[in-house]
Order: structure tokens, then sequence, then C-alpha cells
């Protein structure tokens, strides 16, 4: 009775990023500012995954050189050396 929004770790899972447009309604925000959080976002996913403290396990393997090609197709697999 009291949450305004579940959040379903499957989803997450599969799209991290998507699950932001659950909360359009919840904070009343317009398809542009929708689109800026989402945008916004995103980008910040793929720095959380990339670098520092919360750096994917592939990011660690693949910055000590290991072999990557087994993990591209992975869908959890954030392709860090594309930015």
């Amino acid at each position: 009775p009291y949450a305004r929004h579940i959040q379903k770790k499957n989803e997450l899972i599969k799209c991290s990023a998507c699950v932001i447009r659950n909360h359009q309604a919840i904070f009343d925000l317009t398809r542009e500012e929708m689109e800026l959080v989402f945008a916004y976002m995103t980008r910040f996913e793929k720095i959380r995954q990339c670098c520092g403290m919360q750096m994917s396990k592939y990011e660690i393997l693949r910055l000590n050189g290991c072999e990557m090609s087994k993990y591209f197709e992975r869908p959890d697999y954030p392709k860090c050396e594309m930015y």
C-alpha cells in the first residue's frame, strides 16, 4: 500500500536504463524531461560499470589483460572498450 513503484530485478538486468521510464508518472515528468533523464542515466550507467568501485567484473578482467572474446555476447557485458 505504500509503494509507488515496485522494481523487478529481471527487468533491471534486462535493461537497467529502461526502467527509468517507469518513473515518469511518479515524478510527473514531461516527455522532454524524461529524455534528458534517460540520456543522463544511460551515460551514468556506463561510467558506473566501467570505472571505480562498482566496475563490472568483466571490466576488471579486461583491465587485467584477460581474453574477453568469450564474454562479448553476454547481455551484462558492458562493452567499456567502446567508450
